[in-house]
């Protein structure tokens, strides 16, 4: 508490392995809902093309009418 209050957050330690398993299933559940198929099922080389061409395209994968969990949004 005494180091956030004095730095603030940016200096905390960040374990990304959770965030990274919430990451996953946000995207699982965006590409099924899109009909793209499972995120979660594809190997590492899938989806990494997949966000590669995202990012690439700078295209927007959330369309208003998208569904999401509560844990989603």
């Amino acid at each position: 508490i005494r180091r956030v209050n004095a730095f603030g957050i940016t200096l905390l330690p960040l374990d990304i392995r959770d965030a990274a398993e919430k990451h996953t299933q946000l995207l699982d559940e965006i590409t099924q809902q899109l009909g793209l198929g499972s995120y979660q099922a594809w190997d590492e080389q899938a989806r990494f093309a997949f966000l590669d061409n995202l990012l690439a395209n700078q295209q927007k994968i959330f369309p208003a009418l998208l569904s999401l969990s509560d844990q989603s949004k």
